[in-house]
């Protein structure tokens, strides 16, 4: 037989009812079966630079409806539980789920009011992110030892490290037009390359306190402005940010930060920028980072001159 398995409960006393911390639950059964009447998707988001809709977050919820005859006890009950912040169903294939909305309506007594027939429906918090958030779960940290600072192969520090103060142990990476960026370390009087430039390693540099990204040709900073153009009162701010995040632009005005322009996502980011239509004058911005569930920080400050 197919049976509705109502749990409710509340965060304190209700109508004389002692609930002591959840210790105690009231439990229905319901011999009916819950029809889904219907099921909602709610997104929230912006659109980036190429008018595409970015969801930043998804949520689905599942309206139940249940047709019952019920005595006037029942009917009762079945108000009560409106007064209740728990509520749990159970269906019949064992899956439980907490309910967000419990509405019940009474459709007209019968038999001389000893039965009446009634609707009740219920909406589940049943909730997901997108897809990005559920089934890959970004997470970038640092994986690889802390670095001094980022140089090139030509600086006074790689070519005289001696002279230039690097101390023995001392980690550095090391940009190179015709080699493969690297991170090397000072051993022993010489500069040793660790082989760390593959995809995916994260290093913190302890100099401009960011971490830098091998993405398979050079390292980078994240996030990071890496050019501004003006057209007139338009500045188009572009820059570099973790595969999969989000972006968005902030201004510095008035002692404060503050979102300006719409969120994009890294490929956008990097392709095609960010507008935002300002006034003449020196603008100071950065851009913060974010996937779904994660927080990668802010840039360095950008000077715009309009």
């Amino acid at each position: 037989m197919n049976y509705l398995s109502i749990s409710y409960w509340n965060s304190s006393d209700v109508g004389g009812m002692l609930y002591h911390n959840h210790a105690y639950k009231n439990r229905m059964y319901f011999d009916t079966t819950p029809a889904l009447f219907e099921e909602t998707v709610t997104e929230e988001g912006q659109e980036d630079a190429d008018k595409n809709f970015v969801a930043t977050f998804r949520k689905t919820q599942r309206v139940y409806k249940c047709d019952l005859v019920c005595t006037p006890e029942m009917i009762e009950a079945l108000y009560f539980i409106q007064q209740h912040d728990h509520i749990e169903i159970k269906l019949k294939n064992e899956e439980k789920q907490l309910v967000k909305d419990f509405a019940v309506t009474n459709d007209g007594w019968e038999f001389g009011g000893h039965v009446c027939r009634c609707t009740f429906q219920f909406t589940t918090q049943y909730i997901r992110s997108t897809a990005l958030a559920d089934n890959f779960k970004l997470n970038f940290t640092a994986n690889l030892s802390p670095c001094i600072d980022l140089i090139t192969s030509t600086s006074p520090t790689f070519i005289n490290p001696s002279e230039s103060g690097v101390a023995d142990g001392s980690r550095y990476i090391v940009t190179d037009p015709t080699l493969t960026d690297d991170i090397y370390q000072y051993t022993g009087g010489a500069w040793v390359a660790q082989n760390e430039a593959l995809i995916g390693n994260i290093v913190y540099v302890s100099h401009d306190l960011h971490n830098y990204y091998f993405d398979g040709a050079t390292w980078r900073q994240y996030p990071q402005i890496t050019s501004a153009s003006v057209a007139g009162f338009i500045a188009t701010i572009k820059g570099w940010s973790l595969p999969g995040t989000f972006v968005q632009l902030q201004e510095y005005v008035g002692g404060a930060w503050g979102n300006v322009g719409a969120v994009a996502t890294a490929p956008t980011f990097q392709s095609i920028g960010i507008k935002y239509t300002t006034t003449a004058g020196a603008h100071t911005f950065r851009v913060h980072a974010y996937s779904h569930g994660y927080d990668y920080g802010y840039s360095s400050n950008y000077v715009v001159n309009v």
